[in-house]
């Protein structure tokens, strides 16, 4: 069946500003939710959990646990394009928190590639519970038999998920004469505090990158089933990626090197970089993999440290900064957002930006 997008934005609009009392059992749910998911589990349920909603209260015959139209199942619909193009489209304008900021939060894990939601998904160890709980939200929305207990169940989530991703002071002031150490100890102790799976090291580097390519950096989002490029974050010139950045907080191997070479000269990417900046990474002899690039044809750096990092990036800078390293700092803290760290990860990143101001 067809859920009629139209109808679904009005009363996504009209609930998002509705006042009116919500129900506490619903309200409940949906914290137990969502604090599971914003702490360690995949924050993608969130977004399930809220298009499911709308769509019952768009439509009282859906099927909330279906993803995909077209199956045999009485009240098969389309989650994602739902979600896609009403929920995600409009939750930046309307102030609502899905957990996640991508355009299309349910093409990922486990929903990717799958007709419905069902026990057997292929969810991580540390998201079972989270999973749980969203299993039995949708059981309660199946239950729902009338339009205005599915608009009130919505209003409830919508009312929880309002405004509730914590984006940051608007100007990170981190004062000036910063040298490259300030930076490194910050980003050293940023990281090692929570890697959150990596996350926090992929906005340090594409913060500090932002100096070497403002406006060009384009960054992959953690576990992202659709990237179709190597590295972890690219610079992009005229639509074509130019350089290629794999930024790995674990140790690396000299057969990791070897294969991701290969996989960047399969996608004709003149330029790659390895940012090793495990804590345990040995040094590594690349000597043998100097001919294998060469033979490519591709420029290759290899760098095992933070601050060699950020001292190529200013080096190889189009830009003049007056003070490079403040705006690393302001860079790391944006990217920090984008990638959705933590809450407490953002805070931490401002209090060590505060502190270094301090020191200075």
């Amino acid at each position: 069946m067809k859920v009629d997008k139209k109808i679904a934005l009005t009363i996504l609009e009209d609930e998002a500003n509705n006042r009116h009392t919500v129900s506490g059992n619903w309200i409940d749910l949906i914290e137990r939710l969502s604090v599971e998911c914003e702490e360690k589990a995949n924050k993608t349920f969130i977004a399930m959990l809220g298009t499911a909603l709308l769509a019952r209260a768009t439509d009282i015959r859906i099927d909330p646990f279906s993803l995909k139209a077209g199956l045999d199942s009485p009240g098969a619909y389309s989650a994602r394009n739902l979600c896609k193009d009403v929920l995600a489209a409009h939750a930046p304008r309307l102030g609502i928190d899905l957990g996640v900021t991508g355009r299309e939060p349910l093409n990922n894990q486990p929903f990717f590639a799958e007709d419905r939601v069902h026990e057997g998904l292929p969810v991580h160890a540390r998201a079972t519970k989270g999973f749980t709980i969203l299993m039995e939200a949708l059981q309660r929305i199946n239950s729902i038999s009338d339009e205005t207990e599915a608009r009130g169940a919505l209003r409830a989530f919508l009312h929880r998920r309002k405004f509730q991703r914590y984006t940051g002071e608007t100007s990170l002031r981190t004062g000036t004469g910063l040298r490259a150490s300030d930076l490194t100890e910050s980003i050293i102790q940023y990281v090692s505090e929570n890697s959150e799976f990596g996350k926090r090291a992929q906005a340090c580097a594409a913060g500090v990158l932002e100096v070497f390519a403002p406006g060009a950096v384009v960054v992959s989002r953690i576990h992202d089933p659709d990237r179709k490029f190597p590295g972890d974050i690219n610079i992009r010139e005229a639509d074509q990626i130019s350089h290629t950045f794999e930024v790995r907080d674990k140790p690396v191997t000299e057969p990791d090197l070897f294969h991701f070479v290969s996989k960047v000269a399969d996608h004709l990417i003149p330029s790659a970089c390895v940012i090793a900046v495990g804590n345990k990474q040995e040094s590594l002899d690349i000597s043998r993999l100097e001919k294998f690039v060469e033979e490519r044809e591709i420029t290759f750096c290899f760098l095992n440290s933070w601050e060699a990092l950020i001292r190529n990036s200013a080096f190889w800078s189009r830009d003049v900064f007056e003070n490079t390293t403040e705006e690393m700092f302001k860079g790391i803290q944006r990217r920090s957002v984008d990638l959705e760290v933590s809450e407490e990860g953002i805070r931490l990143w401002e209090k060590l930006a505060q502190k270094t101001r301090e020191d200075n």
